[in-house]
This record gives C-alpha cells, sequence and structure tokens, in this order.
C-alpha cells in the first residue's frame, strides 16, 4: 500500500474525486445494467454538483490518495445523534484487491466514532452477492431490504457497530 492515505477532502479537492468516483462505480454499474436513465442518482453517473450539495448538507467526505492521486473514496452523512450513513465506499478497478477496500472501511469506522457515532450503516445492491459478503466478513451485519421506487434493484440495508 506504500503512499496511499486516506484523508479529509476540502471543497476545493471535490472535483478531483469525481472522476475516481464514477470508475469505481461503472464497473457496477455495467454488470447490474444500470444507466443513468434507469439509475440517474448511481455514484456512477455523479456528477460535481451532485457532491457539493451532500457536502452543504453535512456530508464528510474522505479520499484515498495513492502519489497525489485519489484512488478510493467514501462519504459519510448524518443519520442522527449516535448514527452515520456510509456512501460511495469505493476504489478505483486498477487498485482493488490489494486491502485499499478494507483500509477506506476502517477509516470509516473511525472517522464514524470520532463524530460520536456508535453505528455505521449503509444501503448496496441486494443483488450484488460478492459485495455483501465483503462487508458481513468485515464487521457488517445485514438488517433487511428494501424497495425504493425508481431503482431497478433491491437495496440492501447493513450495519456495523462502531467504537
Amino acid at each position: 500500500m506504500g503512499t496511499a492515505r486516506v484523508v479529509e477532502v476540502a471543497e476545493a479537492d471535490l472535483a478531483a474525486c469525481v472522476p475516481a468516483i464514477r470508475a469505481a462505480f461503472a464497473t457496477v454499474a455495467a454488470e447490474f445494467a444500470l444507466t443513468e436513465a434507469n439509475c440517474p442518482t448511481n455514484a456512477a453517473f455523479l456528477t460535481l454538483d451532485r457532491l457539493a450539495r451532500a457536502r452543504a448538507r453535512g456530508s464528510r467526505m474522505f479520499a484515498l490518495r495513492e502519489d497525489g492521486v485519489v484512488i478510493g473514496f467514501f462519504e459519510l452523512s448524518p443519520i442522527d445523534e449516535s448514527a452515520r450513513k456510509l456512501e460511495k465506499l469505493a476504489v478505483t478497478p486498477e487498485f482493488r484487491h490489494r486491502g485499499f477496500g478494507r483500509l477506506l472501511l476502517d477509516a470509516a469506522k473511525a472517522e464514524a466514532a470520532k463524530l460520536g457515532a456508535t453505528r455505521l450503516e449503509a444501503g448496496i445492491i441486494e443483488e450484488n452477492f460478492r459485495l455483501r459478503r465483503w462487508y458481513l466478513a468485515n464487521g457488517f451485519r445485514h438488517l433487511g431490504t428494501r424497495r425504493i421506487e425508481g431503482l431497478p434493484f433491491t437495496v440492501g440495508l447493513i450495519g456495523a457497530e462502531v467504537s
């Protein structure tokens, strides 16, 4: 992992994160036939404006940088006093399977705890069995599913305790 570091993203650095997020989620979009028409909110189609609006609503954003290049990302948004929602956790395809996802997940848990959260929750594509197994192997538990009108998949709800 060499020089890889997780750093909080300043507003001026948001634009540098968008291509990495889009690239990371593009593989999932292709695998599950998600398009901008059938799933415009998927991170594969993220815009700088949408990311900036999330930040303005109170989300904290973190990038994984390797030699100054963004290769991973996650967002923590407030749910309530004791919980944060983990969003857009991703590693760009060329850096996958090297432990960076786990590094980001551990950083997300630590940052959520620093913010006073005791729970971290996320929504994933329920049919993405590989991703669900990964989260379960990393301390999350399956909380249920939800159908959201307009999404072409079932949302799997997952959560973990943080300290």
